[in-house]
C-alpha cells in the first residue's frame, strides 16, 4: 500500500481411545461417597438452572441468530440499524425489531470488533485473526474493502471526520491507519508490545494508544510522529476514554488503577486507586472508564464489581456503587448525563445516578455475561451482546 496523499489535509476439531491404556480400579468402599458427591453436584447444577429460569426477561427484542457468544455490538448514528459480531465467526446487521438485513460472511475467526462509520455509510467488521472487512450499509451485503493484517487484531475505530478512514491496533504493537478508497496506509510503531486499546481525538488530528506494557503514546495522524510517550501503568492497559475537548485521557489497567493524563503535555495529573478496599485474592482489573460530559466527573468499573465516581478538580472519589458482579462496560446516558449504565458479568445492566451513587433501575433478561452494549442516539433503548449467544433490546 502507498502512503497517504499528503494533499488530503483531512488526515487522511473424535478422540481415538487407546484400548491398551490402564483401566482405573474403583474402590467400592468409596462408591457411596462418590454417589453422594454426584448428587450434591447435580443439586448445584439444578439450582443454577433454576436461577437462570427465574430471570425475568425485560427485553422487548431478542436477537438469536448467533450460534456462539456475541462479543460485540453497535448501533448506527440514528439507531435504525444494529450490528453484532460473535465467536461463531459471524456478523449480522439487523433492525432494532430483530429483522436481519444482511449477514457479513467471510470471517475466519471470532468477530471481536464491529463499528459504523461516523456518518453510518460503512460498517467495519474485524476478527481476531486480523481480517477486516468494510461493508457499504445502503447496499445490502456489499463488501467494498478487505484487509488482512496477518496478526491478532485487538481494536478498531473509524475516524470521526473522514468517512473512509479507520484505525486498528494489532498484537505486534503497530497501530494502523487505512483509507479504504485507494488503499493507502500509515503505520505507527509502538513499544514492541501489543497495541491493546486506542482512542481518536474528536478533531481527527491525533490518536492516543494504550499498550500491553503500560505505556500510553499519543500520535500525530498526519506525520506519524509521537507527541508523547508515558509509562503510566505497571501492567496492561485495558481501557481508555478522551474528554470532549481532547485535553484529557483517562486510562484503566490490570494493575487496578486509573490514570488521568493531560494530552497537551503528556503529563500525569492524578491516579485513582480502584482496587484498594475490597479484600479478595483476585486482581481487580479496571475494565471500563468514561468521562461525564456535563460534570467534572469520571467513572471507573472493575472486574470484581466496583463502580466508582471520581471528582476531577479535587481528585477524590465522590461515590461508590458496589456490585457483587464484575463490570464489563460503562456508558453515560446521552440525554441525562448524570445517569450511568453499567453492564455486568451477571447479565444485568444497572443504571446509577452518579450524583448520589444510588441504583435507579436494573434491566434483566440475559442468562450469562454481558460482553458489550450500546445506547441509542436518543437514549430510548439499549442494545446488549452476551455470552448467552443473544443480543437484546431493552427499552429505557
Amino acid at each position: 500500500m502507498s502512503d497517504f496523499d499528503e494533499s488530503d489535509d483531512r488526515t487522511n476439531d473424535l478422540e481415538i481411545v487407546d484400548e491398551t491404556q490402564d483401566i482405573e480400579i474403583v474402590d467400592e468402599t468409596n462408591l457411596a461417597d462418590n454417589d453422594d458427591e454426584s448428587e450434591e453436584e447435580l443439586s448445584d447444577d439444578e439450582e443454577s438452572e433454576a436461577e437462570m429460569e427465574d430471570v425475568v426477561d425485560e427485553a422487548t427484542v431478542v436477537f438469536g441468530s448467533h450460534d456462539k457468544p456475541v462479543l460485540c455490538c453497535a448501533l448506527n448514528g440514528d439507531s435504525t440499524l444494529a450490528a453484532s459480531g460473535g465467536q461463531d465467526d459471524k456478523a449480522f446487521v439487523f433492525s432494532p425489531s430483530g429483522q436481519v438485513m444482511f449477514q457479513c460472511d467471510g470471517h475466519k475467526d471470532s468477530v471481536i470488533a464491529i463499528e459504523f462509520s461516523a456518518k453510518s455509510k460503512y460498517l467495519a467488521t474485524g476478527d481476531m485473526s486480523g481480517y477486516v472487512q468494510i461493508w457499504e450499509v445502503a447496499s445490502t451485503n456489499n463488501k467494498i474493502f478487505e484487509h488482512d493484517f496477518g496478526e491478532d487484531l485487538l481494536w478498531l475505530h473509524w475516524h470521526p471526520i473522514v468517512e473512509d478512514i479507520f484505525l486498528a491496533g494489532t498484537n505486534s504493537g503497530i497501530t494502523w491507519m487505512l483509507k479504504i478508497k485507494g488503499g493507502q496506509c500509515k503505520m505507527y510503531q509502538g513499544t514492541g508490545m501489543a497495541s491493546v486499546v486506542g482512542c481518536i481525538f474528536r478533531n481527527g488530528q491525533r490518536a492516543v494508544v494504550g499498550y500491553d506494557d503500560g505505556y500510553v503514546k499519543s500520535w500525530d495522524l498526519k506525520n506519524t510522529n509521537s507527541t508523547f510517550s508515558l509509562k503510566a501503568h505497571s501492567e496492561t492497559i485495558t481501557t481508555m476514554d478522551i474528554n470532549n475537548d481532547d485535553t484529557l485521557v483517562l486510562t484503566g489497567s490490570v494493575d487496578g488503577t486509573s490514570h488521568l493524563i493531560n494530552l497537551t503535555h503528556g503529563k500525569e495529573i492524578c491516579i485513582f486507586n480502584c482496587a484498594n478496599e475490597r479484600e479478595s485474592e483476585e486482581s481487580d482489573s479496571v475494565e471500563s472508564v468514561c468521562f461525564a460530559e456535563n460534570f467534572p466527573l469520571v467513572a471507573t468499573g472493575t472486574a470484581i464489581g466496583f463502580v466508582e465516581i471520581w471528582d476531577i478538580p479535587s481528585q477524590t472519589r465522590r461515590n461508590m456503587c458496589a456490585s457483587d458482579f464484575g463490570v464489563s462496560k460503562l456508558l453515560f446516558d446521552k440525554k441525562n448525563n448524570h445517569l450511568l449504565y453499567a453492564a455486568g458479568l451477571n447479565g444485568v445492566v444497572n443504571m446509577y445516578d452518579i450524583r448520589s451513587g444510588k441504583l435507579e433501575l436494573s434491566k434483566t433478561g440475559h442468562i450469562n455475561q454481558i460482553l458489550d452494549f450500546s445506547i441509542s442516539h436518543d437514549s430510548s433503548f439499549l442494545l446488549t451482546a452476551s455470552e448467552d449467544c443473544t443480543c437484546r433490546i431493552f427499552n429505557m
